[in-house]
């Protein structure tokens, strides 16, 4: 029983610890559930707290997102496949009357509001976009409900399904009617501005050719008159005359050249060309100009490794050229002008080269350098008045180089010169021959000295004669040459000597003379004269002293080559930069003796002009006026060229030369038509050659270049007089046996030159008779008129008065008497003019002066008609034969056409006159003669 109760109590106990430890763990569990439900509960209000700032926060983004959808012009819809919107607010309705409902309903549909035109190209667009990247741009026109047009941009993007099938477009437009309205009226204004600049461009085309036309006639009269009988007051007025003219052409051409960059219709040519040729034209042209220079050099820098046959634009290349040399030359008084060029960088087809022009002149200030290359800009206001000149030389030199696809700058200082430098690149020519300068084996390594002041001119004469294999030495005078000729005695004697002729204390002639006869030298070395200033002055010099040779600079390596090669008697080989140019004098005089040339011009002027410029070259000219003229004389005779005018009545050039060409297609020739044109603007020469033209000159006319012009395309034929011929016939003053007394000249005559005054006037030998017997009359007082000029003291009328006899003289090729009137031209500009003259200064060199004058004004004597020769004077006595009413009639239409200057008619008037009598054929010739000459004055003389 006790142990039952124990039991009971064991078992009590173990049920009351069992339920207290149920107790404990469901207190566990409230105190978790308890937990578990705090944490809910903070994670609700976190949750309440997070949904109310996010429901703000929506609030606020839809407030922002209607906001900004009500202020924008752009119009937000989604659209749908079949054509049907739906927009987010009303703005549609503001900006095309239609209601929204209407579209959102279903309604309408997009597509009908598009303007019909604009709806293909838009559907277009959409499926571009569709098979793209889904977004899309287009433009089109759609209709208001007022009826009015608007231009709308449409953008958006494509949502499509899995499928690919089109869910929605999410979409915006805009309206752009004023801009498209804006475009139209910039198109407007473009077309307006293309036609202004055409408008312009024809303008500058009109005004270039009616400016050109009696320019050349200016011009092409002042090159005829000045190859005739004149006083030296006349040749100073023709002479000034002719320098205006050609400084104005070249104003125009500046002013045209200059439109036609900024209109960008001047293209740039791509041919094969020797620059050799052009260096060669710039130092003809360059050199003139610097020789009126009291004391300036020019100089040529050509590095070895630049590449002579390139391809580009060679007259775009020269004319920068030129524009930079002319500045030089314009801008420096004395001193020297270097012209360089060197290699920057090359590859198989192409290279760049380096240009320079370097001067001692008045140099640029650093303003000034800012604006120079500006248009109708100089270094300062006063350059213009001062040197003349547009202005627009740079500025067209930079654009020409630009195109060329390089640089221009310049580096100057005030007073210390300036170096205009730029780059341009060609494409690489085919050079046939490779150009070698190598002597025969006796001479290379020859020991060479050069005597030349000018440290340039030495440096650059040294490069190219060791370039020849020489062994070169340098002095820088006279003197130190002399002293290295007398150390090399007995040592390594010189075997050449390049001696330049001006220099301080001891010039070239006076040491190439001590050198010629110095008692210790055992071997006497050839002796070359490279000199800068030209003229029959050093040429008769070198000649009395038997020197070797005579070169004028800038000197090439060629031309130095062949001197050196010819004064050492050796064989000059032939180049192929050496035959590049049509050698004048191996051409004879008359180049195109006997060719015959159709001239068709329908300006009296300018034929008259082109008539005598042919005829003094050889050629035999027929005339026609227009076109249709031209075409019926190419038909009916042969003709070696035509030269065509291009705007002329009644028929064009063009039209008469596709005319011609369409004849000649049932023929077997084909005549040469050049083009000779006051037109100068681009697409002119083009123009031309499409007619069927084969080349195209502008007037005024060149001389030289309308010769050259026909030498390229005139095929010599049967009948055409060689230059050979031409010689030996001009040569001879025979004739079928007898003295042609008013042409002949004799072999020589004391004082003057004949070779070289002959080649002054292509051969005229009665002109240049003609000019040195009035030269003889006209200047017999000149010594008198200086004299009183300077008892006067009229400084500026005893220069002027010499300065016409020393132009004179050397136009009549008289070396001795133009040294002695260079001499005191020398003196006269030496003297002050605010003091009194010095004319014990004076009086030696005009007594030198006059017994030079006195000396060809006596040998000219033999020249003075004889006694059965006919004159003015004694054509005046002679009796005309002629009926009285005849005579009357005739020589009043003579006094009338010289009265008017015109030859043509005189002419005609004389040939008539020989028709009704042989006894007034003298007559005759006399008038042909003076109206020829231009001498007006004579003939009014003869007949009153």
């Amino acid at each position: 029983m006790i142990d039952s109760i124990h039991t009971t109590e064991e078992a009590l106990k173990k049920s009351e610890r069992k339920l207290q430890q149920h107790r404990d763990h469901l207190e566990e569990l409230v105190q978790e559930r308890t937990e578990a439900l705090t944490r809910t509960n903070e994670q609700m209000k976190q949750e309440i707290t997070e949904r109310k700032e996010a429901e703000k926060s929506l609030k606020e983004s839809e407030a922002k997102y209607r906001m900004l959808i009500d202020n924008i012009p752009d119009i937000v819809y989604r659209g749908y496949a079949d054509w049907s919107v739906e927009f987010i607010d009303n703005k549609i309705e503001m900006q095309t009357g239609y209601r929204m409902e209407e579209f959102n309903s279903g309604k309408r549909k997009w597509y009908d509001v598009i303007l019909e035109d604009d709806r293909e190209s838009s559907e277009n667009a959409f499926k571009e976009a569709l098979r793209n990247d889904k977004t899309f741009n287009r433009e089109y026109r759609i209709k208001t409900t007022d009826g009015e047009i608007l231009w709308i941009n449409d953008r958006g993007y494509i949502v499509c399904d899995e499928k690919g099938e089109i869910e929605y477009i999410s979409g915006v437009f805009f309206d752009v009617t004023d801009r498209k309205r804006m475009e139209e009226e910039l198109l407007q204004a473009k077309i307006a501005a293309d036609e202004a600049n055409k408008m312009k461009g024809d303008f500058l085309a009109n005004m270039s050719h009616e400016i050109r036309t009696p320019m050349n006639a200016v011009i092409g009269m002042a090159h005829l008159a000045l190859k005739t009988d004149l006083t030296p007051k006349q040749r100073d007025y023709l002479n000034k005359i002719q320098s205006s003219a050609n400084s104005l052409l070249g104003i125009i051409n500046d002013i045209l050249d200059f439109s036609k960059i900024e209109a960008g219709k001047l293209e740039m040519e791509w041919i094969d060309f020797n620059l050799n040729d052009v260096l060669d034209d710039l130092a003809d042209i360059i050199t003139v100009k610097a020789q009126e220079k009291s004391d300036l050099e020019i100089l040529f820098d050509i590095t070895h490794n630049v590449p002579r046959f390139l391809v580009g634009d060679p007259l775009r290349l020269k004319e920068v050229l030129i524009n930079l040399a002319n500045n030089a030359v314009k801008f420096t008084e004395s001193g020297e002008i270097v012209i360089s060029a060197e290699l920057v960088r090359h590859n198989k087809k192409s290279v760049t080269l380096k240009f320079a022009v370097s001067d001692s002149g008045i140099g640029i200030g650093p303003e000034q350098k800012k604006r120079l290359f500006d248009a109708f800009t100089q270094a300062d206001t006063t350059t213009t008045r001062k040197f003349g000149g547009t202005g627009l030389g740079l500025a067209i030199s930079k654009k020409l180089v630009n195109r060329m696809k390089g640089e221009i700058w310049v580096d100057s200082e005030p007073g210390k010169g300036s170096t205009f430098v730029f780059t341009a690149q060609f494409g690489l020519g085919q050079e046939k021959t490779e150009i070698r300068f190598s002597p025969s084996p006796d001479l290379t390594g020859m020991q060479t000295l050069v005597i030349d002041d000018n440290s340039t001119s030495r440096d650059i004469l040294k490069d190219m004669l060791e370039s020849f294999s020489f062994k070169v030495t340098l002095a820088a005078s006279a003197k130190e040459g002399l002293t290295e000729l007398e150390n090399a005695i007995g040592k390594s004697p010189f075997d050449l000597v390049i001696m330049d002729w001006k220099m301080p204390e001891m010039d070239g002639i006076e040491a190439s003379e001590q050198i010629k006869n110095h008692p210790r030298l055992a071997q006497i070395p050839k002796i070359i004269m490279v000199t800068a200033y030209g003229g029959d002055e050093i040429l008769r010099k070198t000649e009395r002293l038997g020197l070797e040779g005579l070169l004028f600079k800038p000197v090439n390596p060629s031309l130095l080559f062949d001197a050196i090669m010819q004064a050492f008697g050796k064989e000059i080989p032939r180049r192929p930069d050496i035959d590049r140019k049509v050698d004048q004098e191996a051409l004879g005089s008359k180049p195109i003796q006997g060719a015959s040339i159709l001239l068709v011009e329908d300006n009296e002027m300018n034929r008259q002009v082109a008539q005598e410029i042919l005829e003094d070259a050889g050629a035999i000219v027929s005339l026609a006026v227009d076109g249709r003229e031209a075409f019926e004389a190419v038909i009916e005779d042969e003709y070696d060229a035509v030269l065509m005018d291009v705007q002329m009545p009644v028929m064009d050039g063009y039209k008469a030369t596709r005319r011609i060409r369409e004849w000649e297609s049932n023929t077997q020739s084909s005549i040469p038509i050049i083009a000779m044109t006051a037109h100068a603007m681009k697409g002119d020469e083009e123009k031309s050659l499409e007619a069927g033209m084969n080349d195209h000159i502008t007037k005024p006319i060149d001389p030289d270049r309308l010769v050259k012009t026909l030498l390229k395309w005139i095929v010599p034929r049967k009948g055409l007089i060689s230059p050979q011929q031409m010689n030996a016939v001009s040569e001879s003053p025979y004739e079928n046996g007898s003295l042609l007394s008013k042409d002949y000249l004799p072999k020589s005559l004391d004082g003057f030159n004949l070779n070289e005054g002959l080649k002054r006037l292509r051969g005229n030998q009665r002109l240049y008779r003609q000019l040195l017997l009035n030269f003889s009359t006209d200047y017999s007082e000149i010594n008198d008129e200086i004299r009183k000029a300077l008892d006067d003291k009229n400084l500026e009328r005893a220069r002027s008065l010499v300065h016409d006899l020393k132009g004179v003289a050397g136009n009549l090729s008289a070396p001795d008497l133009l040294d002695a009137a260079t001499d005191l031209w020398t003196g006269l500009k030496a003297q002050d003019p605010d003091k009194d003259i010095d004319q014990d200064a004076l009086n030696q060199k005009i007594e030198n002066l006059h017994i030079h004058l006195q000396r060809v004004r006596e040998a000219v004597r033999v020249l003075e008609p004889a006694p059965g020769e006919l004159t003015g004077d004694s054509v005046a006595e002679k009796r005309i034969v002629l009926p009285v009413e005849l005579a009357q009639i005739e020589l009043e239409r003579i006094r009338n056409a010289a009265e008017m200057g015109d030859v043509a008619e005189l002419i005609s008037i004389a040939k008539n006159l020989e028709s009704h009598s042989d006894d007034v054929i003298q007559f005759s010739e006399s008038i042909i003669q003076w109206a020829e000459s231009f001498d007006f004055d004579r003939i009014l003389k003869l007949i009153s």
